[in-house]
């Protein structure tokens, strides 16, 4: 009698990880040039990660998401509750090297934008 395998089903969406990719490299103000060079791979092949026309090794991916802090959790587990944003974890990360000092100005950027926000409604 064979015993038969489970299935395992992957619901991941590596085109959005490539997209994200593509935009935190961008907003970094980088070339594909420069991370093709800084990873040791062509720009075109960059250029088919970021959007999907090519799937990558796991490695390069994650080598990719960990250089843009780009948070795969939302790609990873899609049903659960929002995850917190590539943004989000950028800021805190940000934050938490902040003195009390920054932290307050941040506090207040923060509060100032929120009530911008409701005024412009």
């Amino acid at each position: 009698m064979s015993e038969q395998k489970p299935k395992i089903e992957l619901d991941f969406d590596f085109g959005a990880i490539g997209l994200e990719i593509k935009k935190a490299r961008e907003d970094e103000g980088l070339s594909r040039e420069d991370v093709a060079g800084e990873f040791g791979i062509e720009a075109s092949y960059l250029a088919k990660i970021e959007n999907y026309v090519q799937p990558s090794s796991l490695f390069l991916y994650l080598a990719l998401v960990k250089k843009f802090h780009v948070s795969i959790d939302q790609y990873m587990y899609p049903k659960e509750k929002p995850p917190r944003s590539s943004k989000r974890l950028l800021v805190d990360e940000l934050m938490n090297k902040m003195n009390d000092v920054e932290l307050y100005v941040m506090e207040c950027t923060g509060k100032a934008l929120l009530r911008a926000r409701e005024l412009s409604k």
